[in-house]
């Protein structure tokens, strides 16, 4: 049994679900239901009620049910538990407004309890795009390291202040110098701590991934992940300065920093052939997927963090054996899980799992399954 996990949500009006109030094993949860019918939508109201934004590029207009009483806001209130201790969120979200609580206390801060959302659907973006494996990297290590993520807010203002002083300044030679060096300062230090905070999770993430890629989708080969940056490893507060120093000629003729950590990059790699070069349609995809489980298990053994794991439609990218790895791995985690499919054997086999329990979305309608149900609706 976890030590995280989500009793119980209630929401209305959020995306095609019209009313929902649900109670939660504390183990795996399956939703079932043809494509189309809110599946994912669920899914996505659990990770709303964690962080109070979606996994989905959404509007707060595109999450509020259209309806003919023109209620033009949402509702999610949420119970959970962490390490013995109950407590609730709760938020209705208009237009333009956003009320939240804490237990039923008005708050801005919601309590802490992580969640990973595994989409197979965005593995093509995942290695068509570096920004975006750039920024799953800075979201894996901000999600439990706050110092981390406040260092790269920080990065990214100095940045964008010092690109706007490329691209406008037209004041006296010794103004622009003096300005730059204050911005490549602090440049250099929030880089000097983020270079050394990624390559430290790369490093301890590696062993985990390469045995989920073995474990899970049986590939009985190394995959790797490298961070690839366009400093050493060991670079000094000093070697950053003038790095953005020695570019600055160049910048100011582009109006831009062309060079430096907002370009770097997070690569896959299988027996040291990069992924989006060499492996298979198939392979890439298991190896962005063991990626997003071997942070499951990252968490779990380096950080003492529990997620509560919601898994979007999976089985169609997995074969028998995959999915009957996946299946033990899931039972053998301690650990509360949310999957949907619309596959019928995957659900079957879900439904052995002891403990777990189902929910069959139809038309934005949820209905919990008792378990003679489960069998006859399979």
């Amino acid at each position: 049994m976890s030590d995280t996990y989500l009793e119980n949500i209630y929401l209305k009006n959020f995306r095609n679900l019209k009313e929902v109030n649900l109670d939660f094993s504390k183990n795996v949860n399956l939703i079932t239901g043809n494509n189309a019918n809110g599946k994912t939508n669920l899914l996505e109201a659990i990770y709303y009620s964690i962080y109070k934004k979606s996994f989905r590029k959404s509007t707060k207009d595109n999450l509020i049910f259209s309806n003919l009483d023109k209620e033009k806001y949402f509702i999610l209130k949420s119970n959970f538990y962490k390490n013995g201790d109950e407590f609730n969120h709760s938020m209705k979200i208009e237009e333009d407004s956003k009320l939240v609580y804490v237990n039923n206390q008005k708050n801005k801060r919601f309590k802490e309890v992580k969640s990973i959302s595994i989409n197979p659907y965005d593995c093509h973006n995942f290695y068509a795009n570096k920004k975006i494996r750039r920024e799953l990297l800075d979201n894996f290590i901000s999600d439990f390291d706050s110092a981390y993520k406040k260092s790269l807010a920080n990065f990214s203002k100095a940045l964008r202040s010092r690109n706007v002083l490329l691209a406008k300044f037209f004041g006296p030679e010794d103004h622009f110098q003096n300005q730059i060096k204050v911005y490549d300062k602090i440049i250099s230090e929030n880089v000097y701590y983020l270079l050394h905070k990624r390559f430290e999770f790369i490093e301890k993430l590696n062993p985990i991934l390469c045995k989920t890629f073995k474990n899970i989708f049986r590939e009985p080969l190394e995959l790797k992940a490298h961070y690839e940056s366009c400093f050493d490893k060991n670079s000094s507060k000093e070697d950053i300065f003038n790095f953005y120093q020695s570019g600055l000629s160049k910048d100011r003729i582009l109006k831009t920093t062309k060079r430096g950590l907002h370009l770097d990059d997070l690569n896959l790699s299988i027996n040291n052939n990069y992924c989006h070069e060499y492996a298979s349609i198939g392979q890439q995809k298991v190896s962005f997927l063991s990626i997003l489980f071997a942070y499951v298990g990252y968490l779990e053994t380096t950080q003492k963090i529990t997620p509560i794991l919601l898994i979007d439609d999976i089985s169609g990218e997995l074969d028998s054996l995959c999915l009957d790895n996946l299946l033990k791995y899931l039972e053998n985690k301690q650990i509360q899980v949310f999957i949907t499919t619309a596959n019928l054997e995957f659900a079957s086999r879900i439904n052995s799992i002891f403990g777990s329990k189902h929910y069959l979305v139809e038309q934005g309608l949820v209905t919990e399954l008792e378990y003679e149900s489960r069998r006859s609706s399979l």
